[in-house]
């Protein structure tokens, strides 16, 4: 990602860590009236939440969606709001070590969760009504662990909400390598095709070592809505 943007703003941080962050964030402007869109896979929202803070303290977001937050429900939302943010959390439960997702919205917009995942469930999803200029968004945020695809659970919230939705928004880690030509890539793409779901996000956006993965996707049934990506 080019111009991390944290890091122009001179201010005393830990670069590397931030800059992890920014690595795995994709950007996005629509539109429909200016919304800008972010979506981060931070790898623990309780390490990272005062890094997120000044990260986004001179951005103009108004939607910020989260992938492995690893929270659980004894965290509060005191601790992990942002000032002129509304937080939304689909927990991690269990023993599981990842997971969780979450959805900051700006405080001045009207917003409701529609449906979400349990903490007994396997993937963790959130999908939200977002009230912007008087018109109806959907937005979802999503997380699949490796090895698990969580269609089985959010795809029939998927083919019951995006018809009724002029604009949509789909966020999240889902695991799935669209760089590869694997059978589980195969047909999660068909999937996405059922739902006339486009993915947006064409570079990696994961890195380990050599090995580059697209596996945070930004989709939508509308990408004439997206007037930046980047």
């Amino acid at each position: 990602m080019a111009d991390p943007v944290v890091l122009s703003t001179g201010r005393s941080t830990d670069a590397s860590s931030i800059y992890k962050i920014a690595l795995k964030s994709s950007y996005v402007g629509s539109k429909l009236g200016d919304l800008r869109f972010c979506h981060l896979n931070p790898g623990s929202l309780a390490r990272n939440i005062d890094e997120l803070k000044l990260f986004f303290e001179n951005l103009d977001m108004d939607v910020v969606c989260i992938s492995e937050t690893w929270l659980k429900k004894h965290h509060s939302d005191r601790t992990f709001g942002m000032c002129g943010y509304k937080l939304f959390r689909a927990d991690r439960g269990g023993n599981r070590r990842s997971g969780g997702c979450a959805i900051y919205i700006k405080s001045n917009y009207k917003c409701k969760i529609l449906k979400q995942s349990t903490v007994t469930a396997p993937v963790n999803f959130l999908f939200l009504e977002m009230i912007f200029h008087r018109q109806k968004v959907l937005i979802g945020c999503f997380y699949d662990p490796p090895t698990i695809s969580g269609y089985p659970l959010y795809g029939r919230f998927l083919e019951d909400l995006i018809p009724q939705y002029e604009h949509n928004l789909f966020l999240g880690d889902f695991n799935v390598n669209l760089l590869s030509n694997a059978r589980e890539t195969i047909d999660f793409r068909d999937k996405l095709e059922d739902h006339a779901l486009t993915v947006i996000s064409r570079e990696p956006t994961h890195f380990q070592g050599e090995s580059a993965t697209l596996i945070d996707l930004c989709l939508t049934s509308f990408p004439a809505d997206v007037g930046m990506f980047s």
